[in-house]
């Protein structure tokens, strides 16, 4: 579990050691709190990875898209050559915009950070829940609900945001 467990944040450590000593002294349930963990290291991966991806494309579009104007401004100052050198550059530029805006789009990054960020969140959520519960019983069961729960809202909020592109008006 080391290699796992540096994907977690020091609250997704203490959790999961909290929880797994907490069964290990009851005894039974080691099981679904593994596959709970599992899943917790998995969500907090995608949800840094599409997190990462979702801002690094968005500041890079917007940081090409205002050199552009600038590029063009210089065209007007400059020689012959150096403008037609400036002009292709903002042309480049333009396509390259425009790509990386289609495939933020297709990739529906914004909604895939989100997605996972909630399934992360839902997963600690349920973590921590059966910490602070005093009856084990209930809380176990309350626990392999909100686990579920999570995992069926994840598919839900996935198809609806992530894999179906929305609906466009006209």
């Amino acid at each position: 579990m080391t290699n796992l467990d540096s994907q977690l944040t020091m609250r997704g450590k203490e959790i999961w050691s909290y929880v797994g000593d907490k069964l290990r002294a009851r005894g039974g349930h080691e099981d679904f709190v593994n596959t709970w963990y599992s899943l917790l290291v998995q969500s907090r991966r995608q949800f840094t990875r599409w997190r990462r991806r979702y801002y690094l494309s968005v500041s890079a579009t917007s940081l090409a898209a205002a050199t552009i104007p600038a590029l063009i401004a210089f065209t007007t100052t400059t020689d012959k050559t150096t403008a037609n050198v400036l002009r292709i550059v903002a042309s480049a530029l333009g396509v390259l915009i425009a790509f990386a805006t289609a495939v933020a789009g297709v990739m529906q990054l914004g909604n895939r950070y989100r997605v996972y960020r909630n399934y992360s969140f839902a997963l600690e959520d349920a973590g921590l829940r059966y910490l602070a519960a005093q009856d084990t019983d209930k809380a176990y069961a309350a626990f392999t609900q909100a686990v579920t729960r999570a995992r069926q809202d994840l598919q839900t909020e996935y198809m609806r945001g992530v894999a179906v592109e929305p609906h466009k008006n006209g």
